[in-house]
């Protein structure tokens, strides 16, 4: 068993990293976005870090952060690593929706999600499927709009795909059966 609190003086808050050492694997509870205390850690203990979870929406935590999204995604869920990373958002802000998604985010949703709806996409994501609401789906294509004034936007095959689908008028769980 693994349980490592980090406290960080200068708010008066804490933070954890739990987890199943034998295992290897570990959480990390109500982080904030300065990240790399969990990411330093989790390599000193040996554990790699499957997931993310948050009691309470704070300013100082991952969930607050304002800053780059697409940074955020790419240190806790590394290429080689099998963490999936599921977005709730407050806003529907069209930078931190293409960052995330760049970044390889398995799923964006509102934070007013139903919770079935956030059941279905964490299962989705869980299976490697993406799941995108249809708000962040148009914020995501304004911001390519955005983009492409001013030149050429730079997508994957894939990503062009699903730009073709969503602009067919497929749904999310269409688009990922495909």
């Amino acid at each position: 068993m693994l349980f490592r609190q980090i406290t960080h003086d200068d708010l008066g808050c804490a933070s954890y990293l739990v987890g199943d050492d034998d295992a290897g694997v570990a959480a990390v509870v109500d982080p904030r976005f300065e990240i790399d205390v969990y990411l330093d850690l989790a390599r000193y203990m040996g554990v790699r870090i499957e997931h993310i979870l948050e009691t309470h929406n704070h300013a100082d935590h991952v969930s607050g952060f304002r800053g780059d999204t697409g940074k955020i995604i790419a240190a806790l869920a590394p290429e080689e690593t099998p963490t999936r990373i599921v977005f709730l958002y407050d806003v529907e802000d069209s930078e931190a929706v293409y960052q995330a998604i760049v970044a390889g985010a398995f799923g964006l949703l509102p934070k007013s999600t139903e919770p079935d709806k956030l059941c279905d996409a964490l299962l989705a994501a869980a299976r490697g499927s993406t799941g995108i609401s249809y708000e962040l789906q148009t914020a995501f294509i304004a911001e390519m709009r955005l983009r492409r004034q001013g030149g050429p936007a730079l997508l994957t095959g894939r990503e062009r795909e699903i730009l073709h689908l969503t602009a067919d008028g497929l749904s999310v769980g269409q688009i990922a059966e495909r």
